[in-house]
């Protein structure tokens, strides 16, 4: 019998697959399905803006949770829109040393580098946005203080002469017991617990606001001493800045490093954080009374 035959005989008793794999060949069928190692990564986020590139400089009406915006990545056909509370998802993210982020919308045309991006990875980010400026609010940057409500809007509040602006979405607006509450059942006097992200105008980007007991300035002298208390990264060393405010010391000032032992001004650096104690000024920085380096 020839080859030729051989082979024709296979076809016709075991079928076109079978006889390939049977008589030697190769076969295009395949086995079930087997899961292929996650070789992606995936950026899950939230955008905050200040409105449109025209909003004054500070003008906390024109902040808002931005829906409506296009988040692409660059160099991608990778893209979505932010939804109402500006949230997005961008999954099929190609992991490596540099993923840049496209903003658009009305009056935002930003970029956004992320680094280090690993496969199989889900990043959660909070982006702040406002014109051609993106930048990424990150645990590190935190502010935490408490003090005395001297006023209250409808997306903001001024807490001892900071303000924090308060976004749907961004920001957790807590009662005494931990349940959500609105910002109108904050009232003006009230003592509270803020957690927020300093912002380029000086204001704050609420995180967490949260009614607690205590009392407030004691009076309604605008003279007398408000004692406040913060959490933040040393930003510059003269002057010296913390998380945004103006930070004074005096004879009395206590410069304590992690282990409560004492220490002198010149042991600060740039980037530390640090805690700070003290009385709020007239000019809106704070005078030290207690200033400690934290792990």
């Amino acid at each position: 019998m020839t080859i030729r035959s051989r082979v024709l005989m296979c076809l016709i008793s075991v079928g076109v697959a079978g006889a390939l794999a049977a008589c030697g060949g190769s076969s295009s069928v395949t086995g079930p399905d087997v899961a292929a190692p996650v070789s992606t990564a995936t950026i899950a986020g939230t955008v905050v803006s200040a409105g449109a590139a025209t909003a004054p400089t500070g003008d906390v009406s024109a902040r808002s949770s931005s829906g409506g915006i296009r988040v692409s990545v660059l160099g991608t056909s990778l893209e979505t829109t932010t939804d109402d509370d500006g949230r997005f998802t961008l999954g099929g993210v190609a992991p490596g040393e540099k993923v840049e982020l496209h903003f658009e919308g009305p009056g935002i045309d930003a970029r956004l580098e992320i680094e280090g991006l690993a496969a199989g990875q889900m990043l959660t980010i909070t982006v702040n946005v406002s014109g051609s400026t993106a930048s990424m609010l990150t645990p590190s940057g935190e502010v935490e203080f408490r003090g005395s409500v001297q006023s209250v809007d409808s997306d903001s509040l001024v807490v001892d002469g900071r303000m924090v602006v308060v976004l749907a979405g961004t920001t957790e607006v807590l009662g005494r017991q931990n349940q959500r509450i609105a910002l109108s059942d904050i009232a003006v006097g009230a003592f509270v617990q803020v957690e927020a992200w300093p912002q380029s105008d000086g204001s704050l980007l609420g995180k967490k606001v949260k009614l607690e007991d205590g009392a407030g300035d004691g009076g309604n002298d605008a003279n007398d001493p408000v004692e406040v208390g913060f959490l933040g990264n040393i930003q510059s060393l003269s002057p010296l800045m913390v998380a945004g405010t103006s930070v004074s010391t005096d004879g009395d000032t206590r410069i304590l490093d992690d282990n409560n032992n004492s220490i002198g001004l010149s042991d600060l650096a740039v980037g530390m954080r640090v805690e700070v104690e003290g009385w709020r000024q007239a000019d809106g920085g704070v005078l030290a009374k207690k200033i400690k380096i934290e792990d």
